[in-house]
């Protein structure tokens, strides 16, 4: 069986299309998909239509998608924060189906392959391995890395494995996992690694990678019996037209500077969002913000 595995699309149209046309010649079997589908670009409904009208797909939520049941949960009138305008807007245009779709993806899924083996989704590895030095490979951490003399991206599985490898606790949780292979997004660095006997793969971002490589990310995965083999891919589009087009939305008039944010990530592939998300939760803990303040920018909580 082949897998395409995409990961943090972010509402980015034009890079999701530029993956499915290249998945089209590379004999794929079925797709799987971990998490965060909207958000930071003004195409929520035109990417979620398409992942909901595949039947060979398998879905989990990510972060974006859980502040949909706080939205939901909570009357326009309460939406006072400007700074969150990017995501009240993107919001509001989601359709009733299409919203509902994202509301009730499960947060992690175990796949059964027919020859024993199996697959475990969720967005956030670090989810399944709390407390650990998995947290040492976010965004905001990779420029530090890649400072590296002797570094180049290839590199970064062999970076990731050697980390998780000096964690013992790690490594004995690893081993006794469930699943042999872990799928998982978030952090927008492409990488996978063998660690004790299991596969890790990140796929890196489709819509806003986040590894100094503005092209779209996505893997394939080929299993076939014990032979398991991850091809890392990187696609090329149209990031200068997406920004133009971008701006002619109703989004861009309404969160300018987060736009201009999200434009910068497009553009150079390195993290801006998480510095400002921090600053935003700093001054929201001294001021008392409310609750939704403190649950939007918790990835930002002090490293």
């Amino acid at each position: 069986m082949r897998y395409a595995l995409i990961a943090d699309i972010h509402g980015n149209l034009p890079a999701f299309k530029a993956l499915i046309q290249d998945i089209e010649g590379q004999n794929v079997d079925k797709f799987i998909f971990a998490g965060d589908y909207w958000g930071d670009l003004p195409y929520p409904n035109e990417v979620v239509s398409i992942i909901r009208g595949m039947d060979n797909a398998y879905a989990v939520s990510g972060n974006k998608e859980g502040y949909l049941v706080h939205l939901k949960g909570n009357p326009e009138k309460n939406w006072k924060h400007k700074q969150y305008n990017c995501l009240y807007w993107n919001y509001d245009e989601l359709e009733e189906a299409n919203l509902q779709y994202l509301i009730d993806l499960p947060e992690e899924m175990r796949v059964n392959l027919e020859d024993g083996k199996s697959i475990h989704l969720i967005h956030s590895i670090t989810d399944l391995f709390k407390d650990t030095k998995l947290s040492s490979m976010r965004s905001s951490s990779y420029r530090k890395i890649v400072e590296a003399p002797d570094y180049a991206h290839e590199s970064f599985g062999g970076f990731a494995k050697e980390l998780i490898e000096k964690d013992n606790d790690l490594c004995e949780k690893i081993e006794a996992f469930p699943s042999d292979l872990i799928i998982f997004g978030h952090t927008h660095i492409q990488w996978h690694a063998r660690v004790r006997g299991k596969v890790l793969i990140n796929p890196g971002s489709c819509g806003m990678p986040l590894d100094l490589q503005p092209s779209a990310a996505y893997a394939l995965l080929d299993i076939q019996g014990d032979d398991i083999k991850v091809s890392e891919r990187r696609v090329q589009y149209d990031i200068d037209g997406l920004i133009s087009e971008a701006k002619s939305f109703g989004l861009y008039k309404v969160a300018k500077g987060w736009s201009e944010a999200v434009f910068e990530q497009l553009t150079y592939a390195g993290e801006q969002v998480y510095f400002f998300l921090k600053h935003v939760r700093k001054v929201g803990l001294e001021h008392g913000e409310d609750e939704f303040c403190l649950l939007y920018t918790s990835d930002a909580a002090d490293e």
